[in-house]
Formats: structure tokens, sequence, C-alpha cells
């Protein structure tokens, strides 16, 4: 087995999750997607958000979001204060609240964790405030009976085996599920049996869930099947809730059955990626009630009164809903407040109160309050869908005169703040990408292989002709000095960095990347500079004659950074990270930022404290504090020994429609690496073979698939790790 010397960062936090100090302004209460719903009485609820919890303590009509600091891919809750939640990671965690999910606390791992790399814990469930259960990937069950601060490992049942979903219904008796045999104990859960009326029937299809609510009634929900027992397992009965649940949904894409809801024995609910589906016997009949979104989870208080999670489908729209139904299901209200569902590339803001910001389908929005409120602005292309409408960038230079530009050569002006917008002649079809104004009269634009240049406000654009090649970030600091970068998801983009010296009309090549694949360039003077790519950070201070590369960055698929000054700066990702830095960039700290796992692309700040960042499905997140935490992580390097296998990231990222994932083996074993949408569902096997110690590249080809978000996960020798990548088309 080979070994490699690396050195890592570890963080060090107190034991309670902090908070953070980055808001959300659009949607509201948040945006993140939604999963998991609970209730515990008619007061008391949650849902899980990503990083974020949503907590409700008046029945749902207002929601808190409260930062957890990690992802759970379960929580349970006893009663109003006390809560569990488990998750995946390199460890995975526990954590524990007892304010009903304002702080929490993480848990010891059982010792058989120690020496893991990678470990997904699935489902958690407490029969009181000192027993509980949890499952993981690996074929485990653990018991705890002291809260979580010991746990004593139950069953160990087929290694690499997913334990989906565990349910008790009293202290002995109870059940669990995934892609294993349905197991079942009698004694609380000393001892596991399998379940032999259920072997060769669930094993293989995947069961997500199980709930009983008596000792009789009980029902398994799988990705396409449902099943249920009336004699507490003695024989169960196969049912479709959807007669057709092979087919194909054009707007919502493939049936799913995501959660399963049942106030007894005759009344129940699944939701689906096709809606939200509705017995009264059972599980005998079923019967669509809400067919116009994908319903995610569910959890009624009654026959009545209800909440859901849910989204407007796969195809179609992707933000996330919370839901509120009084009828049984029949009608649901959105409880979720936004401005706009559009994806937003571009913020500026003139100083703390006065801001805009663009994206998709010709969205210009303004705010005379720092955010709190937004309003639409016409731009003239509201209806035009095409890619003509896509706007990319928006920059004033006073509180009255700004442009914007995007898609199809547009370019937009305004002189009163925005009351008004009129199109400027660009002369070029190519996707504007940028813009620089250094005052009111002097401007820059660039974008594909154009560089615009105007000295007239905009009435006139002249064509700067070098097409050196695909440009996507532009500044210059007076009239004669400036650089571009080019850059680009395709391979055969290159990354490089030009330099002016007399406004444009000639280009000198100051360096040239292409693992780094270029998106932006900032300076704070005629000498310090900052180059963004979707792979790193270059630093310069000598005007670029020389350029360095940044260490150590806690963020992959950084799309956008902002400097106020040579010290003071931010920069946001792909992933829906924000990093800052207080020495020029030399250093950077990971902050807070309250979004989950989709992309931010712009971000702006008027001073040290004020900024705001935005990104996918409308999302607009504001700081007052510099997104500064009350307590801020100390990092300290550390040096280990790994003899893991190392995933990188793909490059390029984004891409369209190809790009390429290199990975090194410490030693021999068979390789998987696959591919899923963000979803969770299987897209592609790009490897599943045998392969020796050394280092691999694959390429993964998505002429097919629509733009988004998709995940892709390498497994060996019980290994496994994932990472995200994005499909621009």
């Amino acid at each position: 087995m080979h070994k490699y010397l690396i050195t890592v960062c570890i963080i060090f936090l107190n034991s309670k999750i902090m908070f953070s100090q980055w808001e959300w302004q659009n949607p509201l209460p948040q945006g993140n997607r939604l999963g998991k719903v609970q209730f515990v009485d008619a007061f008391h609820g949650w849902i899980i958000a990503g990083t974020i919890l949503l907590r409700s303590v008046d029945g749902g009509n207002n929601w808190d979001t409260e930062y957890m600091g990690k992802s759970p891919n379960s929580i349970y809750f006893t009663d109003a204060f006390n809560g569990w939640a488990v998750g995946s990671g390199n460890p995975p965690f526990i954590i524990r609240t007892r304010d009903g999910g304002k702080t929490w606390e993480t848990l010891p791992l059982p010792e058989e964790y120690q020496n893991i790399n990678y470990l997904t814990l699935f489902d958690v469930f407490f029969l009181d405030l000192l027993k509980g259960y949890f499952s993981d990937g690996s074929g485990h069950i653990f018991y705890t009976s002291d809260g979580g601060y010991t746990w004593e490992k139950q069953i160990f049942l087929m290694p690499g085996r997913d334990i989906k979903s565990i349910c008790f219904i009293n202290s002995s008796k109870g059940w669990a599920v995934g892609d294993i045999p349905l197991l079942q104990t009698t004694d609380g859960g000393n001892e596991w049996s399998v379940d032999s009326t259920m072997l060769g029937d669930v094993f293989g299809l995947q069961a997500t869930k199980i709930l009983f609510t008596d000792l009789l009634n009980g029902w398994i929900l799988t990705k396409y099947k449902s099943f249920h027992t009336s004699n507490g397992g003695n024989d169960w009965i196969e049912y479709d809730v959807d007669p057709d649940p092979l087919g194909f949904n054009s707007r919502f894409g493939e049936y799913i059955q995501n959660d399963i809801m049942f106030l007894g024995s005759a009344e129940g609910w699944v939701s689906t990626s096709w809606g939200l589906y509705h017995t009264i016997n059972g599980g005998e009949t079923w019967e669509v009630i809400a067919d116009e979104m994908s319903f995610k989870s569910v959890y009624f208080l009654n026959s009545q009164v209800g909440f859901a999670s849910a989204e407007g489908g796969i195809y179609y729209d992707i933000n996330n809903e919370y839901l509120k139904t009084t009828d049984g299901g029949l009608s649901w209200e959105k409880l979720t407040a936004k401005y706009t569902d559009a994806t937003l590339y571009s913020v500026d803001f003139v100083n703390a109160e006065i801001g805009w910001t663009v994206g998709t389908y010709g969205t210009i929005m303004k705010t005379n309050n720092g955010g709190e409120t937004w309003f639409r602005q016409t731009s003239g292309l509201e209806a035009n869908n095409g890619l003509d409408s896509w706007l990319r960038d928006v920059q004033f230079v006073d509180l009255n005169n700004g442009w914007v530009v995007g898609d199809g050569g547009t370019i937009l002006k305004t002189t009163d703040g925005g009351e008004t917008w009129l199109h400027q002649i660009s002369g070029t079809t190519y996707r504007l990408e940028k813009c620089s104004f250094i005052n009111l009269n002097e401007g820059w634009i660039v974008g594909g292989l154009t560089i615009l240049h105007t000295v007239d406000r905009g009435e006139t654009w002249e064509i700067l002709n070098e097409e050196i090649g695909n440009l996507y970030g532009v500044y210059f600091v007076d009239s004669f000095s400036g650089w571009v970068v080019t850059g680009g998801p395709a391979t055969y983009d290159r990354s490089c960095i030009y330099r002016t010296i007399d406004g444009g009309q000639a280009w000198e090549l100051q360096l040239e990347k292409p693992e780094f694949d270029f998106r932006g360039i900032t300076f704070t003077s005629k000498i310090n500079g900052i180059v963004l790519g979707a792979n790193g950070i270059l630093r310069t201070s000598d005007g670029g004659n020389t350029w360095r590369e940044q260490g150590y960055l806690p963020i992959n698929g950084i799309m956008s950074a902002c400097f106020i000054d040579s010290h003071y700066g931010w920069a946001c990702g792909l992933e829906g990270d924000v990093i800052f830095t207080n020495d020029g960039g030399t250093t950077w700290n990971l902050q807070q930022s309250m979004v989950y796992s989709y992309p931010l692309y712009d971000i702006d700040f008027v001073d040290t404290e004020t900024g705001w960042t935005v990104g996918l499905f409308g999302t607009i997140i504001h700081t007052s504090s510099g997104g500064i935490t009350s307590a801020e992580p100390q990092i300290a390097p550390v040096t280990v020994v790994d003899n893991s296998i190392e995933l990188y990231t793909n490059y390029p990222n984004p891409f369209n429609p190809t790009t390429k994932i290199k990975y090194q083996l410490p030693e021999t074993g068979l390789v998987k690496i696959k591919v899923y949408d963000i979803l969770g569902e299987e897209i592609a096997t790009l490897i599943n073979q045998s392969q020796e110690a050394g280092s691999y590249e694959v390429e993964f080809n998505a002429v097919n698939l629509p733009s988004g978000i998709y995940i892709y996960t390498i497994s060996a020798n019980g290994f496994v790790q994932s990472k995200k990548m994005v499909l621009t088309k």
C-alpha cells in the first residue's frame, strides 16, 4: 500500500455549533432544498434544509432558520426540545439539541468508526430521552441508553449494505429496512433476525422507509412499490400507489416515492415525484390529490392539517417550497416568500441601502433599503425566454447611471437609477460577461471573443478585434491600464491573463494556466490584483508581471470576488461557499453562508461589514457583520499520513458537455465511479473494474443531460468519496 505525507488543516470548534452571520433576503425564510418534515404536537415542527433547520413553535404559521453547521440525512425529535440528527462525512456525525434546534452539540462516534475514511449514517430513532438507535451504510445498527453519549453495536449484517430506515413501536419491537432483507427484533435490538415473509420481495428493491403506527399495522416504502402488514409483520401485501409507476412524466421525470405518513391504520399519504397520494383504507387503494408539484416529505397533524416540502419538478422549477394544507392535502398554500425565482448572476450596491441584481429572463431588481425589500425594474426582455434575455453583469458608477450586459450582445443603460433602461448597440451577438467602468464616460465590456470600449457613456461602442480567447473577466484601473482573463468550460479554451497599457488597443499575454479555468479578475491598486479560477486563485503585487498561486483554499469553484481595499476581500463559489481574507488574499477563511450545495455567482461589499451575494434559484443573502461569526474557527496545520484514495475536482467545472475526472489509487482493488443527479438518482457508471495502484482519468459526457448540479462518487476498498460538478448549457 502506498502512503502519502500531506499537510491538512484541522478546524477546532467548541462543542456547540455556531450561528451564521449571513442572512437570507430571498427566498424567505430560506432557499435551500427542503427535506424531512416532522412535528411532535400541534405547535412544534421542523424541516431539514441542508445545513439549515426550519423551526416552528406556532403550528407552522412562522418559521425560524437555525444554522446547524452540518447537513443531516435524518432528524428525530421526541418532544418540543430534544432532538438528534445524523449524517455523512469523514468522519460522519451525530448531533443533539436540548432547546428545540436552536443549538446543537456533537456526540461521540462509536469506536468502530475510528479507522473508517468515509461513512453514511442514514437514520436515527429515539424512544425517549435516553434510548435510541441509528443505522449506517455498512450494515450496522447502534443502540444508546444514555441519550447518545455512548453507543453499542447491535448488528453487523452484510458489510457495505445500507440500512436506510429503522422503526420501533415500543422498547422491544422494532424493524429495519434498506438494501437488505427486512430485519426485526423483539428484544429491543439485542438480537435481530431476517423476516422470512419478505425475503426475496423487498431485498434488492432498495427500501427507503418503514413505518408502524401500532403493533399490527406497518408499511414499507421503496422507490416504486409499497407493502402493508395488518398482523404485525406475519404477512405483507404488495400494492402500487400509482398504477403505472414505471411511466414517465414530461414535467416531473421519473416516478419516485419519497415519504409515507399514516395517522392510524386507515388514513395515510405518500409523497412522490408525481404528486401526493391519499388512502383511507390502509393502502388498498390510492388517489392522487395534488399533482402540481413533486412532494419530498409530508407530515399531518390530523386528517385536515398537514405540512409538506415540495418542488415544481426537476424539469420545470426546482425551487423548493414548504407548504401547508387545511383540507387534507387537496389544496396547498405556499408559505415561501419570494421576490424572484430567476437565477441571479450579478449584484452591485452603490451604498449600504441602494443596489441592483440581475439574472435570467431579463430580471433586474432594485432595493432602496439594503435588501429588506426588492422590486422589479423593466428591462424590456421579460417576455423573451431565449438566450438574449439572460443578464450577466450589472455595474453602477453612481446612484443614477449604470449598465447591464448579457447574452446576445445585450447592453442596457440607465440614467435614472433603473426607472428606465435603454438598449445600446453593441455590434456583437456574443454573450457579454463583465463590464468595467472607470467613470461615467469610459468603460469596457468583454464576452465571447469580443472586447468593447466606449468613451461617450455607451452611445457608441468600439470593438477591439483581438480575439484572444473566450473572455470572462475585465478590470481597468485607469484609461490605459487594464487586464482581461480568458477561460471557459470546454477543453479547448485557454485560461490566460492579458494586460494592456494603451486602453485595450494592444494586449500582452502575462500568463497561461489552463487548469485554472479563469472566471474573473479584480485589482485593488495598479499593482495588486487577484485572478479567480474555478480551480484556484492567483495573486500579483507587481501589476501582473508575476503571478503567485494561492495555497490552501477552503472552497471549490470560485466564481466571484470583491475587495474593498488592499486587505479585506470576499469570494463565493459553486457549492454555496463564502470565503474571507483580511491580508489581501494570502490566507482565506470559510464563512457560514447559509447556502447549501448550489452555486453563488457574484458577491459585493460596500464596506468591511456590509455585503451581499447572489446565485441560483433567486438566492440573495446579506451580512451586516462582514460574515464573521461570534467565534471564528481557529485553523492549525497538522501533518498526517494519508493512505486513502484521492478524488480530484473535475476539469473543466462548470463544463459543457464533457469533463474529465482524475483520481489516484493507493492500492489495487475494484473501483466504481458513478454519476448521480442532485436528487440522488444514478445517471451513469463510468468505471466498474479492478485497477492497479496509480493515477487515472475518465471522461464524462453529458450531452443528453439538462443543465444542473451532478455528483460523482468513487468507491474502492471500503473508501467512498463524492464531489460536485456543474453542467451549464
